[in-house]
């Protein structure tokens, strides 16, 4: 079944609803939820209806959700609705996982943690409990690791009560040149 829903054009689709009235409770089974640009999936979501002015969303069961900044990956999460928009995603998992874009022509970010919060207005994901980040050259190991997409920057942190966080930097490889031609050989 499909949905056309509120002032932020969500589209929901699912294969199976239950909906109870008296408690306001909604349960929609695989389900997919577009919005402005925002894609989530998931086998199960529960709400208190199908309103997205100030509302929060449980998923459950390879939770997937795409922004144009990144996607996450999870076995479920929280997701709040604020003025028919997703604001935040809170998402766990064994781990959860997030691949965020950087910009033309480099290697997304990508990390995981036991849980990642995603603040999409600000731009900001915090991993938590053993996360790690790279950027497809460097990683980063910590408790809790804090990268902002838009700025491109990384805080970390070590467990509380003391630990380190753990990093490898490599460093750029500079361009090879081009194999010069055996002795002999002419040009084209």
């Amino acid at each position: 079944a499909a949905l056309g829903v509120g002032g932020g054009n969500a589209t929901l689709h699912w294969d199976a609803a239950q909906l109870d009235y008296q408690r306001g409770l909604v349960v929609l089974r695989d389900v997919q939820i577009t919005q402005d640009g925002t894609t989530i999936q998931a086998d199960l979501a529960e709400a208190s209806g199908l309103e997205f002015d100030d509302s929060d969303w449980k998923f459950s069961g390879h939770v997937r959700l795409h922004t144009a900044q990144g996607n996450l990956t999870a076995d479920d999460a929280t997701v709040k609705f604020l003025d028919s928009r997703v604001q935040t995603a809170t998402v766990r998992g064994g781990p959860a996982e997030f691949a965020g874009e950087v910009g033309a022509g480099r290697t997304p970010a990508r990390g995981h943690a036991q849980q990642i919060d995603y603040d999409i207005a600000s731009g900001d994901v915090r991993l938590s409990g053993e996360a790690w980040l790279s950027d497809g050259r460097s990683e980063i190991n910590g408790a809790r690791i804090v990268y902002n997409l838009a700025a491109q920057r990384v805080q970390a942190e070590g467990p509380s009560g003391g630990g380190r966080v753990s990093g490898t930097i490599r460093p750029r490889t500079a361009p090879q040149p081009a194999p010069s031609a055996p002795p002999g050989a002419t040009s084209p």
